[in-house]
């Protein structure tokens, strides 16, 4: 992880999930994780105790992900997970990631401002106006 000292870190089936002192939440997928509905609500636990109730933007490196539940897709663009992310920057390496990931995005509607990136620095920088 480049910038944002990390405070602590939580290890789910699936993720590393911190928070950086810089105050973004950055979430981690392991190699070939496979994300549920049960890994997204675990995820939103640890997110709340990170953030001790108040909104912060994340980073979310999918580089690992090798797929999601359509259950947990709904979760992560629903209201319930718009109250704790104010801004969610992702990052994706291969074309066709992004591609696919555009495409849920605009079909879904994530209740907080989304955008994708092929650098980590770039997804930090953008996110630093949502802190």
């Amino acid at each position: 992880m480049k910038g944002g000292i990390l405070m602590e870190v939580h290890e789910t089936r699936t993720a590393r999930i911190s928070l950086g002192e810089d105050g973004i939440i950055r979430k981690i997928f392991i190699n070939n994780a496979q994300e549920t509905l049960k890994d997204a609500l675990e995820s939103e636990e640890i997110i709340k105790q990170l953030s001790a109730g108040q909104k912060r933007p994340m980073y979310a490196d999918f580089t690992g992900l090798r797929s999601m539940e359509p259950e947990a897709r709904a979760y992560y663009t629903g209201e319930r997970a718009g109250t704790l992310i104010s801004a969610c920057a992702g990052v994706t390496k291969s074309k066709i990631g992004k591609v696919i990931s555009n495409f849920f995005i605009g079909f879904n509607r994530p209740p907080s401002p989304v955008k994708l990136f092929t650098s980590e620095e770039d997804a930090i920088e953008w996110l630093k106006k949502f802190v």
